[in-house]
């Protein structure tokens, strides 16, 4: 199933996943039948049948005793609620995923849940526990030591405020994003960080500095040789 998917041939993968879930449930393996029905969750998901996805996701928590898996399976379910806007299941899933992470002692995990969290806070303008659930993503993430996390989780936090205009605070997040992918040896989550920025200080009316931003992006797409993000970027300086 796994091979039929790393192909893009989805309709394999989920006969092969549906057979193989078969197999789990005769043997009576419900940690297998958990992990194969998280696969077919995510097969459904990526189609946007949302109803068999969260079936699926739901069955995943039911059959493994496997806290990261319960945890990922929570925030898939959350995720497919945050996207269709229904506030509270959402919610609900997501702590539940930050429990379950909790549990297996998986920070990362936690970090991502909370800025969801944070970010549907910050949809209903709700400043306060914005910040509230930011913060506690950010210490997390700083406990794991890892730069990549700690990347993601700050340019997380500078899109979430971008939200409710904190531009300011928006922009300090991108440039420690920026330092934490450099010590990540990751360009292009550099460049896309400067990125963010410039569109920023563009909203802010400072052109000079947008363009600075924009081509400290340029440089590194170039030097990462990404040539498609290089001409999307090289396209959005001509109408800086």
């Amino acid at each position: 199933g796994k091979k039929y998917l790393e192909k893009n041939d989805t309709k394999s993968a989920l006969n092969a996943f549906l057979s193989s879930l078969d197999r789990a449930n005769i043997t009576g393996d419900k940690e297998a039948a958990g992990m194969i029905c998280y696969e077919i969750g995510q097969i459904y998901d990526k189609d946007d049948k949302l109803t068999e996805a969260l079936n699926y996701y739901h069955e995943t928590i039911l059959s493994s005793t496997n806290n990261n898996l319960k945890s990922k399976a929570f925030y898939a379910m959350g995720q497919i609620y945050d996207d269709v806007v229904y506030f509270e299941p959402a919610m609900e899933h997501y702590y539940a995923s930050v429990s379950y992470a909790g549990e297996a002692e998986n920070l990362k995990a936690q970090t991502k849940a909370l800025s969801n969290i944070a970010n549907m806070y910050a949809e209903r303008y709700d400043r306060d526990n914005t910040y509230t659930y930011l913060d506690i993503a950010k210490q997390i993430a700083t406990e794991t030591n890892d730069s990549k996390t700690m990347g993601a989780i700050w340019t997380k936090s500078g899109d979430t405020l971008s939200i409710i205009n904190e531009d300011v605070n928006a922009l300090k997040d991108y440039k420690q994003s920026a330092m934490f992918y450099r010590e990540a040896e990751s360009p292009i989550k550099m460049a896309k960080n400067f990125e963010k920025a410039s569109d920023i200080m563009l909203k802010l009316g400072n052109k000079t500095k947008a363009k600075s931003l924009l081509e400290k992006a340029y440089s590194l797409s170039v030097d990462a040789d990404d040539r498609n993000y290089t001409k999307a970027l090289s396209k959005k300086l001509l109408s800086v």
